[in-house]
């Protein structure tokens, strides 16, 4: 009897030895990110995805999932990420207490499987602990787990990481029903959002890199299996681009030259590599920037230097070399050679390639000799700082007035900052502050149609009909398929008494987008003496 309690008093020790480290990754992610369930939606995406968007607001319905998987909106194509939402509206309405709620705990969640992989796999308990905490509680994080909208991010990753958990099963046991498993779950990553496209080549890398030495008729099996991860990502990649294209999302060289575009490559790089180390300042949007060609080749072959000599430490430093490779192939799609939207880089695009990055220079750390009570001392030290970086940067997300003017410090020639904080001025009721906005967006990039649209609907509301006519026309001059443009015009004729111009514009508002609740609205009251809502 006192055998079996004593082993029982062990499997319990055991136990709660196991949990601890997953119970500090809890407990770390609710303080950090706990203050921001106070805060409020956004006027930028949280819209598109959530309270504006008509298939998400009526909840979890077979008839919305179905949309979701047949319909792009906003440019995009992402129905796991669609139903997520469904699903929040469904339990909790629009509190977005809830919905960032959903986000918060999928990065702990994400956190946690992160410890999963690397314990002790690539570093002993408590450095993995260290390491996944500086991913856990990096300023970078922010965005991705504060913006509601960015659900797409933490739920791709949460399984793609599952992919990973499921695929280096299967090369332990060789059990076909694991990589079966992982198959499925890097399918629900990519659907819902196409963040780990480049896991294939990942996965090749984990594989042929010195932590996993295959002999040749492994690694030509290796290949093999790979393939059905290959098409999978290239059919979300091909839905991807052909969704952005149908939005008018895909910026072509007009927009922005193929020069520029290779010119910021390698710049993005060196600014992802530089916000790891300490994110001076964190931004919603970071407009695109045309550096001379100089920088550009110098930094590139910076790059090109580091990489050939980590190239040259692999066997030494194999934990490095592999984060190295993982966060130049994971930043791939993102890194702006097929240009999607006005942005240079973002913060939300490091939440993949820091992966491998934090864990291997934690593991180069490690190996290089450093004595172990000064290299945690170090890692404790430098987690506390982001904490208080990522805490003192919080509060400026908590609304979007809040984030746009913080933006703005960061970034002052910013477009898009000045359009949506003119949007958030004008949902106040500030109507002058918004149309200052509206034209200072409209002076840095004076085709941007959502600037040039919004200036036409405040316009409007001060009576200035020609002037906002001239701004809804010059809107859709530059993006004939903007329809809030196509149907604020239409209203614009309704209120200045051309009924049958107002209706010709509405239905072809409706042609564009059968579901657009204003025009449908509107057209049901034209008959009527009722103005449109």
């Amino acid at each position: 009897m006192k055998q079996y309690q004593d082993s029982n008093k062990w499997f319990y020790a055991d136990l709660l030895n196991g949990l601890f480290p997953y119970a500090i990754i809890l407990v770390m992610g609710l303080l950090i990110f706990g203050p921001s369930l106070k805060f409020n939606f956004l006027n930028f995406d949280d819209n598109i995805y959530v309270y504006e968007n008509p298939f998400v607001q009526s909840g979890l319905r077979w008839s919305n999932i179905i949309k979701a998987f047949t319909e792009s909106h906003g440019g995009h194509w992402h129905p796991l990420s669609w139903i997520s939402h469904m699903l929040d509206v469904e339990f909790f309405g629009m509190n977005p207490f809830w919905h960032r709620g959903h986000n918060i705990f999928l990065h702990i969640l994400n956190t946690c499987l992160l410890y999963l992989l690397i314990c002790p796999r690539l570093l002993p308990k408590w450095l993995a602990l260290l390491a996944v905490c500086i991913f856990l509680v990096h300023p970078l994080r922010i965005e991705s787990v504060v913006w509601i909208a960015e659900r797409k991010d933490v739920l791709s990753v949460f399984w793609g990481l599952m992919t990973l958990v499921f695929y280096f099963q299967y090369t332990n046991t060789a059990r076909a029903r694991f990589l079966f498993f992982s198959l499925l779950s890097y399918a629900a990553s990519l659907l819902a959002k196409p963040t780990f496209v480049t896991l294939p080549l990942l996965l090749f890398l984990l594989d042929v890199t010195p932590l996993r030495t295959l002999p040749p008729a492994s690694k030509r099996m290796s290949i093999f299996e790979k393939l059905p991860f290959v098409v999978l990502a290239f059919v979300s990649t091909t839905t991807a681009i052909l969704a952005q294209n149908h939005d008018g999302g895909l910026k072509d060289v007009s927009a922005y030259t193929l020069a520029s575009r290779f010119n910021n490559v390698p710049t993005s790089y060196l600014t992802y590599l530089g916000k790891l180390i300490w994110p001076e300042s964190v931004a919603i949007f970071y407009p695109f920037q045309i550096y001379p060609p100089g920088i550009g080749m110098g930094t590139l072959l910076g790059l090109l230097a580091l990489s050939y000599l980590l190239y040259h430490q692999r066997r030494k430093q194999a934990g490095l070399f592999l984060g190295w490779l993982w966060f130049l192939v994971s930043l791939l799609p993102m890194i702006g050679l097929i240009q999607i939207g006005g942005q240079a880089y973002a913060d939300r695009w490091t939440y993949v390639p820091h992966l491998g990055l934090i864990v291997g220079l934690v593991a180069t750390f490690h190996s290089s000799g450093w004595p172990s009570k000064k290299l945690y001392v170090f890692l404790v030290a430098y987690i506390t700082l982001l904490s208080v970086k990522t805490l003192h940067e919080l509060p400026n997300w908590k609304d979007s007035e809040s984030i746009f003017r913080h933006t703005l410090v960061v970034s002052p020639d910013n477009f898009m900052a000045y359009t949506n904080l003119g949007r958030a001025l004008e949902e106040q009721g500030r109507i002058s502050e918004a149309l200052e906005n509206y034209r200072r967006a409209v002076h840095l990039r004076p085709q941007y149609p959502t600037a040039l649209n919004n200036l036409g609907s405040a316009l409007a509301k001060t009576q200035r009909f020609p002037e906002a006519k001239e701004y809804f026309q010059r809107a859709l001059k530059v993006a004939p398929d903007f329809i809030s443009a196509r149907y604020n015009l239409g209203l614009l004729e309704f209120y200045t008494g051309n009924l049958d111009l107002a209706e010709r514009l509405w239905q072809e508002t409706l042609e564009k987008d059968p579901h657009y609740a204003p025009a449908i609205e509107s057209l049901r009251h034209i008959t009527s003496t009722a103005l449109p809502h």
